[in-house]
């Protein structure tokens, strides 16, 4: 009789599967958040159209976000065509690719070493790990699980190619990597990372040597430096490389040794985790920085002086180094010291020392002969994982909304201007005003040169009245940044209310030099247009703004009241049309129908829109109103 040894395989996937939307199912509840979402998918019209053809063309020529990222941006449209800007269906997308990322590395080191145990706790701890979270919960975080998604894939293709060497398989590694790195450029180091897998646990060296296997990878480094070159372009175009004046080669080397070090004390550690981490405003003391290098120095020598009995050591640490280069801070993208979601892919690296060196004789699982370790180091492993899901169960609550998100970074942070910003625009958007004033100025006590906090307030102080301290804070944001558009474009509205239309006029076109795209600019720029009875000038900048966002149903109607000063009454008709279909409540569109119908004379027709614009609300004009009550029938106005 022949015995069949049990093969948990499955069970684990079951369980993984189980555990990982454990913790993150609570996501499907949260909004979009203030940073990013909006740009990327809320405020984006290009994305808001959904899957189409000139979608997908634009999403592989544009840079927007300081990125070439045509993948990313085609999974956004598509989850827009299947939930809409439903917020839970987003997430939902990201918590699944989260879940085949999971299963996916289970199967690859479960394929590659043939060990089952080491490569669950792998798994399990990449999938629960709180210092994930950000990547998984931030929508327009997609970038990183479907990066990773196709790097596993191609690490997994590489695996195939290895034990049946064809140019297919070889291909097929070559064009996963290329569709990661169009996801996100974070797969540039992915040629490293097959070496190091070269080494162990596929154990190429001894068979195939080190130049023939260095050969092997040269194409993949191709389509890596295209990838880096074409991502520093769109960044330096877009003005997101920091420069050397905002941050020394000095700090910017200090903050990198320091992150190696921080980033693995926040994985053994997790706590106290946030949406944003600023550079310390008095710089890094010299002594975390001597530190940190003996740390890194004394892992390097021990990983390496134990690397024959120990090459899985060796390969998480190379790992980790490695995949962490793009994002570490050398070439300062953004304003952040550190971020979690750079941990994503990088973390792997420790989670493989830790599981084979927790449990160095689980052995294969066919074996017969079980150490009595086993269930020890299967217990204490599964303590970890259960301790880790915990914690980031809690975290992900915290991904709520912006409001908890950057409460939470403003307690668990110091002097995070950012952080102080966008809750106030939280705050803003939540109907409290005064406390998101409060957290502007608190932003600017940080910095007094932080554009966006003096363009922020500036808005708020408006909103309450004081044009003149609006206009005094935003003259401040454009003299810092003349190129920032939204300060010039709210400049522009404060000098508008103020009785200065030229100069109102210069800071509106400034702000489409600036960016082309900024639909909100060409509506301003078309109001005051016609406030000055220029309707051909308006009619040209509501046209552009439709062209840019033709979902915005206030560019419509403000199309349709252009179209009745110049007397197209059928194609006012129509932008109004388009505007209820867009906004059926939109009482303003009936009332602009009303005009256009009493222009064309049927004023039954009119008198019904009048109706329609008064149960929502809103009071066509007196004179209209009145000459259609000479007109109509009285028995049509009851």
């Amino acid at each position: 009789m022949t015995i069949r040894h049990w093969n948990p395989t499955l069970y684990i996937a079951i369980m993984l599967t189980a555990l990982t939307l454990g913790v993150f199912v609570y996501l499907v509840n949260c909004e979009f958040i203030n940073l990013d979402d909006n740009a990327y998918i809320t405020a984006n019209p290009s994305v808001q159209g959904g899957l189409t053809i000139s979608g997908v063309r634009w999403a592989f020529t544009t840079t927007s976000q300081c990125n070439w990222h045509p993948l990313t941006w085609i999974s956004h449209m598509i989850d827009v065509s299947l939930y809409g800007l439903r917020p839970g269906g987003h997430h939902l997308t990201n918590i699944l690719i989260h879940v085949v990322n999971v299963l996916i590395l289970f199967y690859v080191f479960r394929l590659m070493t043939g060990l089952v145990w080491q490569s669950a706790f792998v798994a399990a701890l990449f999938a629960v790990h709180p210092l994930h979270i950000e990547s998984v919960a931030w929508v327009s975080e997609r970038k990183d699980v479907l990066s990773t998604l196709f790097g596993l894939l191609s690490i997994l293709a590489y695996v195939r190619y290895v034990r049946r060497p064809t140019l297919a398989g070889y291909a097929l590694t070559m064009a996963l990597l290329a569709i990661g790195l169009m996801a996100k450029p974070m797969l540039v180091t992915f040629p490293m990372v097959l070496l190091i897998l070269d080494y162990w646990p596929l154990e190429r060296f001894g068979t195939v040597g080190f130049k023939r296997l260095l050969a092997e990878k040269l194409p993949m480094l191709v389509l890596s430096i295209a990838s880096s070159v074409t991502t520093y372009i769109a960044q330096r175009q877009g003005r997101a490389v920091g420069s050397l004046e905002e941050l020394s080669i000095v700090t910017r080397l200090e903050n990198a040794v320091l992150s190696y070090v921080k980033y693995l004390l926040a994985a053994a550690w997790p706590r106290n985790l946030a949406v944003f981490y600023p550079h310390p405003v008095n710089g890094i003391p010299a002594w975390q920085v001597t530190a940190a290098i003996l740390v890194l120095v004394g892992i390097t020598l021990f990983v390496f002086r134990t690397a024959k009995s120990r090459p899985y050591a060796v390969v998480g640490w190379l790992w980790y180094c490695v995949t962490l280069v793009p994002v570490i801070g050398l070439v300062q993208v953004g304003r952040q010291a550190m971020a979690d979601r750079y941990t994503y892919i990088p973390l792997i690296g420790p989670f493989i020392g830790v599981s084979w060196g927790l449990l160095p004789c689980a052995g294969r699982v066919s074996s017969r002969r079980k150490s009595k370790r086993q269930p020890v180091a299967i217990f204490a492993a599964f303590v970890v994982v259960m301790g880790l899901a915990a914690s980031a169960f809690v975290q992900v609550h915290y991904w709520q909304n912006s409001l908890s998100l950057f409460s939470r970074a403003v307690c668990v942070t110091r002097d995070n201007a950012l952080a102080h910003a966008h809750l106030g625009l939280a705050l803003i958007e939540h109907g409290r005003p005064d406390e998101a004033i409060e957290h502007y100025r608190a932003a600017l006590r940080i910095n007094p040169d932080y554009v966006q906090a003096l363009v922020l307030l500036g808005a708020a102080i408006a909103e309450k009245g004081d044009l003149e301290e609006a206009e005094r804070l935003l003259r401040r944001a454009v003299s810092l940044d003349p190129r920032h558009p939204d300060g010039q474009n709210n400049l522009g509205a404060v000098l508008e209310k103020r009785g200065m239309p030229d100069e109102a006029f210069l800071h509106y076109q400034e702000a489409i030099k600036v960016k082309p795209d900024f639909a909100e600019a060409h509506l301003n720029l078309g109001a005051l247009f016609v406030k000055q009875r220029m309707f051909e000038d308006a009619e040209r900048e509501f046209l552009k703004a439709r062209e840019i966002n033709p979902r915005n149903a206030d560019v419509h109607y403000d199309i349709g009241v252009v179209y009745n000063q110049l007397g197209k009454t059928e194609e006012a008709i129509e932008a109004f049309r388009e505007a209820l279909r867009l906004r059926p409540d939109l009482g303003q569109a009936h009332a602009g129908l009303a005009v256009s119908y009493f222009w064309q004379g049927d004023y039954a027709q009119a008198w019904e829109e009048v109706k329609q614009a008064r149960k929502l609300g809103v009071e066509p004009p007196p004179g209209l109103v009145a000459s259609l009550e000479r007109r109509v029938p009285k028995h049509l106005l009851d």
